[in-house]
């Protein structure tokens, strides 16, 4: 740069003592091109328009690909630009993504790229870098900003076709023999009309061979809601294992509540843990990650609490807070879990995942199943369960263990 203004004074010194025209043009053609590109290059790049388009949310292995879009409204070409898009580690990329192109006057340029991710959680994609200069090198390279995305990664939902639940403990819909009202997806047979009829229950085709109004029958059904109680007190877990422990009993919250929705059941999530986005704590994304996480955890004052509810916009909603969920310090399940069963209906299956069933949780449970509610223990880590579960139908409810992958699929169908 030095020299170049060196010989931009050379011709104009030139120009004043030999009077010679040429130098003067070239001295201010070189004042102007410097000038131009000055101005030019930063005016450039914040005209230029950018786009991240992705699908907000996937599940745990699944290929995401992501479309980046660069428009050029101007007609004067951006010469040279390098655009880099940060992509956390946990999302399946060693680095970000690095493209080096030119944008012609009012043009487009695109380029897409996938990502798989490794692990749940709520992440930021981005900021996305943009990185011009002129082609004379007279301008310090110039660096643009784009605003961030965010991508919800699910937890892994193993499907279960039926839970190993003993018949008499109410799990969503069952059965019954009192007919509080019909199940329509459980056809039983037939009957006579009869005053008072749904004209959608009249059996046209029966009717028309009997010739006379028959109505079809189902079975009668109670439908009950089912609570999924989590708890991730990282005190409560294996020193050793705890990371380990915690991600798989969130995975078997989210196979349960997909097998109930499945089913058109309702189903509600609570826990102990933390949730970054409704932290009352500081949370940040973790640089080396890009995960969001709580960062200052004793300032949490509320539990995650979702009532139970029907239909896939609320499966949808405890995926979703299934995926942000962290371990938590210093909550204790056993005084935590009357307090957020306190608002539930009388007969709302409870099932509780945690860790270990000691004596302490099991009296806790003994004393809900004294409430009215249907208890199911889940224990989710490799403890010997035979004391468990044996304690647990001394006093009332089921136990169930799920210390490993391969034991979720005992319980298929």
């Amino acid at each position: 740069m030095g020299s170049y203004f060196i010989l931009a004074g050379v011709l104009l010194l030139a120009g004043i003592v030999f009077d010679i025209g040429l130098f003067y043009f070239l001295s201010y053609l070189c004042i102007a091109i410097y000038a131009v590109s000055r101005w030019y290059v930063p005016h450039s790049l914040k005209k230029l328009e950018s786009q991240r388009s992705l699908d907000s949310h996937a599940f745990l292995g699944d290929e995401v690909a992501i479309n980046v879009r660069l428009d050029n409204p101007h007609r004067l070409a951006v010469p040279w630009l390098s655009v880099w898009d940060s992509v956390p580690l946990e999302l399946g990329r060693e680095r970000g993504i690095m493209q080096v192109l030119n944008l012609p006057g009012r043009s487009r340029a695109e380029f897409s790229y996938t990502i798989k991710p490794r692990r749940r959680g709520y992440y930021r994609l981005g900021p996305l870098y943009l990185v011009s200069s002129d082609l004379f090198g007279f301008v310090p390279q110039t660096q643009s900003q784009r605003p961030v995305s965010h991508i919800t990664v699910y937890p892994r939902v193993t499907p279960l076709a039926e839970l190993g639940l003993p018949s008499r403990l109410p799990f969503g819909s069952l059965r019954s023999r009192e007919r509080l009202f019909s199940d329509p997806t459980r056809p039983l047979g037939i009957r006579d009309y009869q005053s008072g009829d749904s004209q959608r229950h009249i059996h046209w085709k029966a009717s028309g061979h009997l010739r006379r109004l028959v109505v079809k029958t189902f079975e009668p059904a109670v439908s009950l809601e089912t609570a999924l109680m989590l708890n991730l007190n990282r005190d409560e877990y294996s020193m050793d294992r705890w990371r380990e422990g915690s991600e798989f009993g969130i995975e078997v919250a989210a196979s349960l509540a997909a097998h109930l929705i499945d089913r058109r059941q309702s189903a509600g999530f609570f826990t102990n843990g933390l949730d970054p986005l409704g932290s009352t704590g500081s949370a940040s994304f973790d640089p080396s990650s890009g995960r969001l996480e709580v960062t200052d955890g004793e300032q949490q004052t509320q539990s995650t609490a979702i009532a139970p509810r029907p239909g896939r916009a609320q499966l949808m909603k405890l995926l979703e807070s299934l995926a942000r969920v962290q371990v938590s310090t210093g909550r204790d399940f056993i005084q935590w879990l009357p307090e957020a069963t306190l608002g539930l209906g009388w007969g709302t299956t409870v099932m509780v995942i945690t860790p270990d069933g000691d004596e302490q949780a099991c009296e806790v449970m003994h004393r809900l199943s004294r409430r009215g509610f249907n208890v199911i223990l889940i224990v989710t880590e490799l403890v010997y369960f035979a004391p468990i579960e044996q304690r647990a139908a001394a006093l009332g409810f089921r136990a169930y263990r799920a210390a490993a992958r391969s034991d979720l699929d005992e319980w298929r169908a």
